[in-house]
């Protein structure tokens, strides 16, 4: 399984393949593959033609795991972007989780994990069944003079959280936010 942005930055996808090796006297001379892929934002960032897109690009980030129970979860950052494509608002993080398995994956709605500050570089690690971590970067501002790319917060704090779910799998689950580092990583 892999995470990945789709070539127009609007969508997350996850892609897998089992692949079919070619032995000749016991050494692999080749592996080819059938890649299947899912886009797992849709409903948070959905390609309307002619609308604004409303919580779209995956800055180019998305990890996945998956938990002792056979679980993918996949967290990645995504941000609010205008019909012109100028964003309008901060990165926040995001998880979706799988249910069932090979071509009949079904994908969670997009859960916010994060809050407040712009929030980018998540990446998941994951437990037992339902148990799911996320850590990112996190700023003490979401945006200055109305610039909400990383690059335009000159002014501010970067620091590393945590967000940590017992129940990820539910319809409803809840996130315990930390800030871990001692002390801001970065500044402007």
């Amino acid at each position: 399984y892999v995470a990945h942005s789709t070539a127009d930055g609007n969508g997350v996808a996850v892609s897998w393949a089992k692949p079919t090796l070619t032995r000749v006297a016991g050494k692999i001379v080749s592996a080819s593959a059938t890649w299947t892929t899912q886009v797992v934002n849709k409903s948070l960032c959905p390609d309307v033609s002619g609308k604004a897109p409303g919580i779209c690009g995956s800055t180019q980030f998305a990890t996945i795991a998956r938990d002792s129970a056979g679980t993918l979860y996949v967290s990645f950052s995504s941000r609010k972007f205008n019909a012109k494509g100028d964003q309008t608002g901060p990165y926040n993080v995001y998880v979706v989780h799988s249910t069932g398995s090979g071509k009949s994956l079904k994908w969670s709605t997009p859960v916010q994990v994060s809050h407040d500050g712009t929030n980018s570089f998540s990446w998941v690690t994951v437990g037992s069944s339902g148990r799911a971590a996320m850590a990112w970067y996190h700023s003490d501002e979401a945006s200055e003079k109305g610039n909400y790319t990383f690059d335009g917060l000159t002014h501010t704090e970067f620091s590393v959280q945590v967000g940590e779910s017992i129940n990820a799998t539910s319809a409803h689950p809840t996130y315990t936010i930390a800030t871990v580092s001692e002390h801001p990583i970065k500044y402007g």
